[in-house]
């Protein structure tokens, strides 16, 4: 491919050429040879002292993508945001529409006068839906500004913003020549506007070990910041324009993200189950078995003094009738389990003699109650049958067996 003349024109040389394929090789970039020529229309635009040489640069990059059969659109609107930036630096304050000689979509909003301001936020040529085109089959605008007197009036129909637009350019005025490195690139600008979404990224990634979620989450919070979708949003939210809202915006979604990871173990903390109170343990005094043709039956007596209100009794007696009839079996091998066990909680430590209850806890997992199939009245059909007393064993002055049976009171039937 022959030298670019408008390199040529710009005092671009051979000489510039190798100098900049020494550099693309130290660099690790590609070398071939429209890579190189890509890399002086971007040091051309590195170079540019006003918006004017900043437009033609643009446009030029433009140009020699589209020969080339690339996508140059977003080139082709850095091109006129410079040319509108160059008007607002001379104090204009708007612009008309010159679109006669592009497509039809286009053409239809020819002349038509806009607010500057609102040409560089809705940037509404070049129109992403221009038919035109020149060298390849991308789109090639011709529409462009002109600018007007303050005194012209405003169109009442404007032409509709533009999908995606991008950061409008800047001068980054430099010498002639010297800017080869890809930090000082287009190129490498385009790319630190990605370096948000992608830390974000990352960070999702790094949670994923901690939290699925955090992770999910952190990546789905840095998909707005990709450039073009940010820029689509500020479209809608202007008061989100401004690079260190982009980022302290973006940076917010990590302790987030981090208050989600840490959230669930804070309120397990906090659960019931972490604060329950263990029972009192309790000994087995003895084992009677009272079965008959129609109910296997077990009595259990137990003792545990550290069982002291009502309520730890109650469920001390009915922890153990669960934990007997589960492990306790009969010598039957066609029934080896207790259809009902009756538990009761003696106030002292003796395996046998009259019985002092201070809780009696029956259990029937078949919810049949004590008598099983022979009495099903509702009022016998039960699982949990179980009572309890508050009343304090003094061994200087016990209590009678009648007292104690007069304290037990209801605590359970179900």
């Amino acid at each position: 491919m022959p030298f670019p003349k408008e390199l040529q024109k710009a005092g671009k040389s051979q000489k510039d050429f190798e100098e900049k394929r020494k550099a693309f090789v130290n660099a690790g970039k590609a070398s071939e040879e429209n890579d190189i020529y890509l890399g002086l229309y971007e040091d051309l635009i590195d170079e540019c002292k006003d918006y004017q040489e900043l437009e033609e640069g643009y446009s030029n990059m433009a140009r020699f993508l589209d020969q080339l059969g690339k996508e140059s659109f977003e080139f082709q609107q850095k091109a006129r945001q410079a040319r509108l930036l160059g008007f607002e630096s001379e104090g204009i304050s708007k612009v008309r529409i010159i679109s006669a000689e592009c497509c039809d979509s286009c053409s239809e909003y020819d002349g038509r006068v806009i607010e500057l301001k609102k040409a560089l936020l809705n940037l509404p040529m070049p129109s992403s839906l221009c038919g035109a085109t020149m060298s390849s089959e991308f789109c090639w605008s011709k529409a462009n500004y002109q600018r007007v007197e303050d005194s012209a009036s405003v169109s009442k129909n404007p032409p509709p913003a533009t999908e995606f637009i991008p950061d409008p350019p800047s001068l980054e005025k430099g010498p002639k020549g010297k800017q080869s490195d890809a930090d000082t690139s287009g190129t490498s600008r385009g790319f630190r506007d990605y370096l948000l979404p992608l830390f974000l990224l990352i960070c999702g990634i790094a949670f994923l070990p901690f939290s699925w979620i955090s992770c999910g989450f952190l990546v789905l919070w840095s998909l707005p910041f990709i450039p073009p979708l940010w820029n689509r949003l500020i479209l809608k939210i202007p008061d989100l324009s401004g690079v260190w809202i982009r980022y302290a915006t973006g940076l917010l979604g990590i302790p987030l993200a981090l208050l989600i990871l840490l959230l669930p173990m804070l309120l397990d903390q906090r659960s019931p189950q972490n604060t329950r109170v263990a029972l009192p343990d309790y000994e087995v005094l003895a084992l009677q078995d009272q079965s008959n043709p129609g109910r296997s039956r077990l009595l259990v007596r137990i003792y545990a003094p550290d069982a002291r209100s009502a309520r730890e009794r109650a469920k001390v007696a009915m922890q153990a009738a669960k934990q007997i009839q589960q492990t306790e079996l009969r010598e039957d091998p066609k029934q080896p389990e207790y259809q009902h066990v009756s538990v009761v909680l003696e106030a002292l430590q003796k395996k046998s003699g009259v019985s002092l209850p201070l809780a009696k806890a029956e259990y029937a997992p078949d919810g049949l109650g004590s008598t099983g199939a022979i009495k099903n009245a509702k009022q016998n059909q039960w699982t949990w049958n179980v009572s309890s007393s508050s009343i304090a064993y003094d061994p200087s002055n016990p209590p009678t067996y009648r007292e104690f049976e007069k304290s037990l009171e209801p605590f359970q039937k179900r």
